[in-house]
């Protein structure tokens, strides 16, 4: 009996644990003059400008109505050491009230832009290839749903304090390696002992088999062992 309670109580605190999400991804390439709707987080990649040349916008939106942050997971661009100004592609981040975040021209630069760009509820991102170049940029933009913390300066519960700029993201952002809220926090607070959404499926059916083990052994001894005391009386 002592071991079916403590199995009961395992399985209540398992159905706690906030399993980690990784985010979407939507290729550039095949999302051109479309929307995409943010939930959580989602990753924008760009490898080859196959869509043909000119430009390619998609619009960012979120799907919570929280603002939205870009900010770049991996960047190489092989024009950069052509010419600059950016003439034969460059990228561009923006909104419908800041459509240049990364410069009048673009960027098309041979190191990463650095930190998180504020896109509101409503962000526009571009690349832009010319006809007479065919290239093949590697390019991951991170987009995340960020939100204010509440009067009293705490994060709502289910989200966590990325202890920057007064935002919190999903709980479920954190531990999984992409850096949501560019600090790094979300990457190492808590994250000794996390479960991912997979692990927490393999370990509740690895759990429920022991359970109905331990309950079909203790029944097979409970009935031997009356079996054995009426022997015993009888004699």
């Amino acid at each position: 009996m002592y071991s079916i309670t403590v199995l009961l109580a395992f399985l209540c605190c398992l159905s706690l644990c906030q399993a980690t999400s990784y985010p979407s991804t939507y290729y550039m390439n095949g999302n051109c003059g479309k929307s995409i709707f943010v939930n959580g987080d989602a990753l924008i990649k760009i490898y080859t400008n196959s869509y043909g040349y000119g430009a390619c916008t998609i619009n960012l939106y979120s799907v919570h109505g929280a603002n939205l942050v870009a900010s770049f997971y991996s960047y190489y661009m092989p024009s950069s050491y052509y010419v600059y100004p950016c003439q034969s592609e460059f990228i561009q981040l923006g909104t419908p009230g800041n459509i240049n975040m990364l410069g009048n021209g673009g960027y098309c630069r041979s190191y990463k832009p650095v930190g998180q760009y504020a896109l509101q509820n409503n962000g526009i991102f571009t690349y832009y290839t010319s006809s007479t170049f065919n290239l093949a940029p590697s390019i991951q933009l991170l987009v995340s749903e960020v939100y204010p913390k509440n009067t009293t300066g705490y994060c709502q519960y289910g989200r966590f304090d990325c202890l920057s700029q007064d935002t919190c993201i999903d709980e479920s952002l954190t531990c999984n390696g992409y850096n949501d809220c560019s600090n790094g926090r979300d990457e190492y607070e808590g994250c000794g002992f996390t479960f991912t959404v997979g692990a927490i499926g393999g370990l509740a059916a690895g759990v429920f088999f022991f359970f109905v083990f331990v309950v079909i052994l203790s029944v097979v001894c409970y009935r031997r062992r009356r079996v054995r005391i009426g022997y015993v009386q009888y004699n």
